[in-house]
C-alpha cells in the first residue's frame, strides 16, 4: 500500500454553523460531525468565499476567490472553465481523483476530476423516475433534462403554502417541505446514491493515494428526509429567533429574503415547521457523514486519510428575518470546518485563526506532503493545525455579485452598492445588530478596511 495520506473532503449543503452539535447548538442532532471535531481541529472563524453554492464549491475547489475565476461582479455565474483545481494538482502528485455528489449543473466541466459525478448522473440514475425528483422539488424541468427549482427563486412569500403562483408555469410556490414529502425512497434520494458512489470508487482505489470530494445536498431544501430524522423533531419546541421579526437594520437590497411578519400566529406555527425540518435534514446531512467515515474505518485507511468535512455556506433560519443565505451575517456566511489531519496537531482542539473556503487546497497539499506550481488566494493552515501560530491571514472575504464583505478579528465590512456600507462589531456585537458604520466613516482603521475591500473587489476578472 502507498504511504501518503489520502485526502477526502465531506461537504454538505447549507449547513449553518449554528446547528452543529460542536458548535453549540442544543437543538442540532449531529453526533458524527462532533466525533469528527473531537478527533480533529474545529476553526471557529471560518467564512465562505460566497453564500452562493457554485461560486463557493469552485472556490474551495481552486484555492481562489470567484471572481479570480471570472464569476463576475455583475452576478455573472458561468465562470471560465479554464481554472486548475485540486483534482490537477493532487494528480500530478501522483494522486487518483473523484469528485462525486452534488456541484451544481450550470457548466459542463469536470473540474479535472478523474472520476466525476455529479447531479446529471443521478438523473440518468433516476431515468423515469425523475419525475418523483421534480415533484418533490416544486421545480420545472427545463426541457434539457435537469429539474430547474425556478419557482422558488423571486416569490416573496415562497416558504408559505399560499404564496403566489410562479409566472412562468404557473405551478405552486416552492415551499421547501411543509407538507410536501419526498416522494423518492431512501435508498433513490441523492444521499443514499452519494454515498453508494463514494463507496464504489473506494472499491477500486483503497490502496492508492486518492484525493476524494464527497458532497451531499442536505441540508439544503427540500427539506424532507427520512421519518426518523422527522421524529427527533417536533415544530411545537421550535424558538424563533429573538430577531426574527427584527430586519429594520437589514440591508434593503437583502430585504426580498424577508419572507412575512412573524407576528402572525399561524405563519410563526409554519416558521416553526419549517425549522423542525431543517434540523431533521441537518441530522439526515451528518448520518451521511458518519456513513463515510464509517467506511474509512471498516476498510483500515482511516488513520492515512486527512478528512475536512464543512459546508458550502450556511442558512439564516430567520435570524434577522430572513431565510436561506446570499447575505453576510454570521448564520449565512459563517460556516463549520473541522480537520481531521492523523497525526498533526492536537486532537479536539479549537481555533478562532480566520480562514475561509480557499484555504483548504493549500493546507491539505501542505498536509499531504505534495507540491504545486498553482499560484492560490489561500493560505496554509497546517501551522495552525500544528499548534504554530495562531493566525495566518488579517482577513477574510466573500462576495456575491457585486456585493462584497471584509472580516477581520473585531470588524465585519460589508459593501452594498445598493445600501452603502454596514459595518459590525464583531466583539461587542457579535449579533450584528447594530450598523455603526455612520458614525465610524472616518474613523482610520474603517477608512483602510473600506480601501481594502474596493481594492480586493477590483483584483478579479470579472
Amino acid at each position: 500500500m502507498d504511504q501518503r495520506q489520502n485526502v477526502i473532503w465531506i461537504m454538505t449543503d447549507q449547513h449553518a454553523r449554528f446547528a452543529t452539535g460542536c458548535y453549540g447548538s442544543a437543538v442540532a442532532h449531529t453526533p458524527r460531525i462532533d466525533g469528527l471535531a473531537r478527533e480533529g481541529i474545529r476553526f471557529d472563524c471560518a467564512f465562505t468565499p460566497s453564500p452562493v453554492c457554485v461560486p463557493a464549491r469552485d472556490a474551495t475547489l481552486s484555492g481562489q476567490y470567484p471572481h479570480t475565476l471570472g464569476y463576475g461582479c455583475d452576478g455573472n455565474f458561468f465562470p471560465s472553465t479554464a481554472f486548475r483545481t485540486g483534482a490537477h494538482a493532487f494528480r500530478e502528485n501522483g494522486y487518483t481523483t473523484a469528485f462525486i455528489g452534488k456541484l451544481h449543473p450550470v457548466i459542463p466541466y469536470t473540474r479535472g476530476f478523474d472520476y466525476y459525478v455529479d447531479l446529471g448522473h443521478y438523473y440518468d440514475y433516476l431515468g423515469p423516475e425523475l419525475k418523483r425528483f421534480i415533484l418533490a422539488h416544486q421545480a420545472q424541468d427545463s426541457g434539457s433534462g435537469c429539474p430547474w427549482m425556478s419557482p422558488y427563486w423571486y416569490e416573496p412569500h415562497a416558504w408559505t403554502e399560499t404564496g403566489p403562483a410562479h409566472v412562468n408555469g404557473g405551478i405552486k410556490a416552492y415551499s421547501a417541505v411543509l407538507d410536501a414529502p419526498d416522494l423518492l425512497p431512501e435508498e433513490d434520494q441523492f444521499e443514499a446514491f452519494v454515498v453508494r458512489n463514494a463507496k464504489a470508487f473506494l472499491d477500486r482505489h483503497e490502496t492508492d493515494p486518492f484525493f476524494l470530494c464527497v458532497n451531499f445536498v442536505k441540508p439544503h431544501f427540500p427539506y424532507a428526509s427520512p421519518q426518523r430524522h422527522h421524529d427527533r423533531f417536533r415544530p411545537e419546541d421550535m424558538q424563533l429567533p429573538d430577531n426574527a421579526g427584527a430586519w429594520a437594520s437589514t440591508p434593503e437590497c437583502n430585504r426580498r429574503w424577508v419572507q412575512q411578519d412573524l407576528t402572525d400566529s399561524e405563519l410563526r406555527r409554519k416558521a416553526q415547521q419549517l425549522m423542525a425540518d431543517y434540523y431533521a435534514a441537518v441530522s439526515h446531512a451528518d448520518e451521511c457523514v458518519g456513513q463515510i467515515l464509517d467506511e474509512l474505518q471498516r476498510r483500515g485507511i482511516a488513520d492515512d486519510t486527512i478528512v475536512v468535512y464543512t459546508t458550502d455556506h450556511g442558512e439564516m433560519l430567520f435570524n434577522h428575518g430572513l431565510l436561506h443565505k446570499f447575505v453576510f451575517y454570521d448564520q449565512s456566511a459563517r460556516i463549520p470546518l473541522i480537520i481531521r489531519a492523523p497525526r498533526v496537531g492536537t486532537p479536539g482542539t479549537a481555533t478562532t485563526a480566520l480562514t475561509d473556503l480557499t484555504d483548504l487546497l493549500p493546507t491539505c497539499l501542505s498536509l499531504a506532503g505534495c507540491s504545486s506550481d498553482d499560484t492560490f488566494d489561500g493560505v496554509d493552515l497546517s501551522p495552525v493545525i500544528r499548534g504554530d501560530c495562531e493566525q495566518v491571514r488579517d482577513a477574510c472575504f466573500s462576495m456575491v455579485g457585486p456585493r462584497a464583505m471584509i472580516r477581520t478579528e473585531q470588524w465585519k465590512l460589508c459593501h452594498y452598492p445598493e445600501d452603502d456600507w454596514h459595518l459590525f462589531d464583531c466583539v461587542a456585537d457579535p449579533d450584528e445588530d447594530t450598523n455603526l458604520h455612520d458614525r465610524m466613516r472616518d474613523d482610520p482603521a474603517i477608512t483602510a478596511l473600506r480601501t481594502t475591500l474596493l481594492r480586493w473587489q477590483g483584483q478579479g476578472v470579472g
